[in-house]
């Protein structure tokens, strides 16, 4: 951990030395400096937190001091030591931009309680912005860009959820931004001040999902050497977001009907349950209505789905497109000014986007990265498959008339040949998860390449 720093700018040289000398026991680093320009100099090269400013130096303007001194560091604290003969530049100190003030201590320990204070008004100064920042990175990331019709169908029903308690199911396609839904709920949720956990249950393997979700007890298996607290108790209060729930090992299943259910929850090699007061929402890209039983249990699927709010594909909803290039570039290129020319949000639109806003995300900032900002055209990262081909042919192609499946399927094994089956590559380019290419592999009976991986 960084050790705090304090400038001694002081032009008494016998205090500055007994000051540095308790200040540095104190675990403090600490600096000095005795005329103005020195302390500038020394404040611009290193991060400072505090300086300790007496008012007896020489030849230096103290009403143009602290705001110089400010502008090193904005979250500086500067504390103003003052005798019988100074306060008249005390008080111009402090109105320059100091923030603190005491007389000249003859007691050391006074001088390190007003430094320890200021040092707690930096923290608590980093921690207010830390907050706005994340409430601003919580707010992006619930925000349903576009006006398209069945957008606004979404938002209702994501109003609807967001007023009742109930859990809810969110369907649709890889990518198509179920995360950015269930956050939206949340943020529009009565206890959107409470936690907000999430888990993927494809990305955890199986012997560690139930350790996870419910925590264990000191002992409870071998490696367990101290009690954890799991997801459910970590969103006390709040919402639980349990992202692809169709990945979900069968036999926890019924573990997470009964905790939803009887709102009690009990840790691994635990005695006893204990209450938990937590909101559920799932997302899946299965059909879970259609899954065998034997993988996914009936029951825990009806308790689920009390709401359901289902993602349209992108390619459904093409009029959104360029208020998502809006959007996405907003947070990808900030400072830069980049433009899409009509011409090619047409072929933006046109292109089918299997992988849907995750996809688009990802040309988008690859085409930021590595084209200057007057040649900005992400169609030219596509497969070339499409970019052989004019937005009005594609749109008019046979493979646009073939079933969604099968459209898939091709996808999918265009991008693999490309990567000669490397799958880790291939669910990149697709903006999908490993797990999830290894089971669409499996599900279209696509031929895997010996030796691929």
């Amino acid at each position: 951990m960084t050790r705090p720093t304090v400038m001694l700018l002081d032009g008494d040289k016998a205090f500055c030395r007994r000051v540095r000398t308790r200040l540095t026991k104190r675990g403090y680093r600490v600096l000095c400096a005795h005329n103005g320009l020195d302390g500038l100099s020394q404040c611009a090269c290193h991060r400072v937190d505090v300086v300790v400013l007496g008012m007896d130096l020489l030849g230096t303007s103290i009403e143009k001091l602290c705001p110089s001194l400010l502008k090193c560091e904005a979250n500086l604290q500067i504390l103003v030591l003052s005798d019988g003969e100074h306060l008249e530049q005390a008080a111009r100190a402090l109105s320059s931009g100091a923030q603190h003030h005491m007389m000249r201590p003859e007691n050391l320990g006074e001088l390190e309680k007003v430094i320890d204070r200021a040092l707690r008004s930096t923290q608590l100064e980093q921690l207010t912005h830390l907050e706005s920042y994340r409430a601003d990175q919580l707010k992006q990331q619930a925000t349903l860009v576009g006006d398209s019709p069945m957008l606004q169908d979404v938002r209702r029903v994501v109003d609807l959820a967001a007023s009742v308690n109930a859990p809810v199911l969110i369907t649709g396609e890889t990518g198509t931004g179920k995360n950015v839904v269930a956050n939206a709920i949340h943020h529009r949720s009565h206890n959107n001040n409470a936690p907000f956990v999430s888990i993927n249950c494809a990305a955890l393997p199986e012997n560690l999902i139930e350790a996870e979700l419910f925590g264990y007890e000191k002992g409870a298996f071998t490696g367990a050497v101290a009690t954890k607290r799991g997801i459910f108790e970590m969103a006390q209060g709040g919402t639980l977001f349990l992202d692809e729930i169709g990945e979900m090992p069968r036999h926890l299943q019924g573990k997470l009907l009964s905790a939803i259910d009887e709102k009690q929850i009990k840790r691994l090699g635990g005695e006893s349950s204990f209450p938990v007061q937590v909101r559920i929402i799932a997302a899946t890209c299965l059909e879970l209505e259609t899954i065998d039983d034997h993988r996914f249990r009936r029951d825990l699927y009806f308790r689920l789905s009390v709401i359901r709010v289902h993602l349209p594909p992108l390619r459904q909803r093409r009029e959104d497109i360029p208020a998502l290039c809006e959007h996405l570039l907003g947070g990808l290129v900030s400072g830069r000014q980049v433009h899409l020319s009509q011409e090619e949000l047409t072929r933006v639109k046109a292109y089918h986007w299997p992988g849907n806003v995750r996809e688009l995300r990802n040309i988008l900032e690859r085409a930021a990265i590595i084209q200057p900002d007057q040649q900005f055209k992400p169609s030219q990262l596509l497969l070339p498959a499409f970019a052989d081909n004019p937005p009005n042919s594609l749109l008019n192609s046979v493979e646009e008339l073939l079933p969604l499946k099968e459209v898939e399927k091709r996808h999918i094994s265009k991008v693999l040949t490309a990567h000669r089956h490397n799958l880790s590559q291939s669910a990149r380019s697709l903006g999908i998860s490993l797990s999830t290419l290894k089971r669409k592999i499996k599900v279209y009976g696509i031929p895997r390449k010996p030796g691929s991986k």
